[in-house]
């Protein structure tokens, strides 16, 4: 509530929680609605047809924003070509070792922009995302609410990309920031990358045209492509001669240089020596992502409609 912008509702939708949300939200000025457990993006949906805005912003119940946060993203509807603007999603618990690595890692688990981002159709990426980011309510008119589809990945994207085609621009920008708990365990964290996985999946067979698909498919035929070359040299090796295992080490070791030189300069960066294991989580991140990736292109749609 203690935001530096004065025109504004808060929205609440509690989606069957059991922390109390609802009890605690009544404590404030805000306007409280009731999703039945269905899903974030049935909840996000519900707040839009209840917001009485021009603009709507998104934040997740795990998030907390900047004093600045409203300003900065209501400054950048200033055009009337922009129909999405988000920001950075900081880390708000910086004590946990897995936390640090979800915002440093090569491919951060949250996006954080260095500098403002122009996107439309001929330059697209998956940026930004629902914990941070502000949509025109007209713009759901033209390009459709949350696809309910999605199961907590890529359904921002999928509206992003229906954002672009349907004319309008979005715009990335660092000065509107929201701090997010990232996954403090392993466990949680692979759990995390499968589902982002998966909704991968489903976008890719959603939008074949879209630069996004073009570049997960790149991804996965690298991931491909260097299961087989393994397979191949472990056959060699059985078949023919041990020092085919020199050939089967360098090809899964490969990938660990991808994220090497990037986890050294945060090392150095950040004084923290233990960032060097940073790869490991990333090569393990990227395996899980691609199985989740492949599971989402052939898993059957939900019979429910798409927005």
């Amino acid at each position: 509530m203690n935001q530096d912008y004065k025109d504004y509702e808060v929205i609440v939708v509690d989606g069957s929680s059991t922390d109390q949300t609802r009890d605690i939200a009544t404590r404030y000025p805000v306007k409280i609605l009731i999703e039945k457990g269905k899903g974030p993006n049935y909840a996000r949906n519900l707040g839009v047809q209840n917001a009485s805005g021009e603009i709507v912003a998104f934040i997740d119940g795990d998030c907390k924003p900047d004093k600045e946060w409203l300003k900065a993203l209501v400054e950048n509807f200033a055009s009337p070509e922009v129909g999405c603007g988000g920001g950075t999603i900081a880390v708000w618990n910086e004590e946990s070792y897995l936390a640090r690595y979800g915002f440093w890692a090569k491919i951060p688990v949250m996006p954080h922009f260095e500098s403002r981002m122009i996107q439309h159709t001929k330059r697209f990426n998956e940026l930004p995302v629902s914990a941070n980011m502000a949509v025109k309510k007209e713009v759901f008119t033209k390009a459709g609410l949350f696809d309910t589809t999605f199961c907590g990945g890529f359904e921002e994207t999928d509206l992003l990309w229906r954002i672009v085609k349907a004319g309008y621009k979005i715009i990335a920008d660092p000065k509107a920031v929201v701090y997010h708990r990232h996954r403090t365990t392993f466990r949680g964290l692979l759990k995390q990358t499968w589902v982002y996985g998966v909704g991968a999946g489903l976008y890719c067979r959603k939008h074949p045209d879209s630069p996004v698909t073009q570049k997960y498919h790149k991804y996965k035929n690298a991931f491909l492509t260097s299961i087989g070359g393994l397979v191949i040299s472990i056959a060699l090796a059985a078949l023919y001669s041990p020092i085919f295992y020199i050939l089967t080490a360098l090809i899964a070791l490969a990938p660990l240089g991808w994220s090497t030189s990037h986890s050294i300069r945060i090392a150095r960066k950040n004084r923290e020596w233990a960032a060097i294991f940073y790869p490991i989580f990333d090569y393990v991140r990227a395996t899980y992502f691609c199985l989740g990736q492949m599971y989402g292109e052939h898993i059957k749609f939900r019979k429910e409609k798409p927005s």
